[in-house]
């Protein structure tokens, strides 16, 4: 499976802490890209029976984070208290919404 929009934070997961703080201090530097507002907030967390009825299994921690990529914004929510992990999110969202295409393949080479 190739990484795209919807599933980034699947992949990201994967990635040790260290790593994603380095790709973020890339972001920064190479393309300018600026933090916008940092929340965390407990979710409710749906999911499906084996009948198909809805339900929800409880509260999960998650992390929102808004960026700015020139004049885009981006969004990006993340389960879990991962900061860098929401940025990198965040980040690929705004450079898909404006068209940046070399921001969007070079976090599809860190991630691989």
């Amino acid at each position: 499976m190739k990484p795209n929009r919807e599933n980034y934070s699947l992949f990201l997961s994967e990635i040790p802490e260290e790593e994603k703080q380095k790709m973020c201090d890339t972001l920064i530097k190479e393309y300018g890209v600026k933090l916008f507002s940092d929340d965390r907030g407990m979710i409710m967390m749906g999911a499906k029976d084996c009948f198909d009825t809805s339900f929800y299994v409880g509260e999960v921690l998650g992390r929102e984070v808004k960026v700015q990529l020139d004049k885009t914004v981006g969004w990006g929510l993340t389960i879990g208290d991962s900061f860098e992990s929401s940025f990198i999110v965040a980040t690929v969202d705004a450079a898909i919404r404006q068209g940046s295409r070399d921001v969007v393949e070079m976090v599809d080479n860190w991630i691989g």
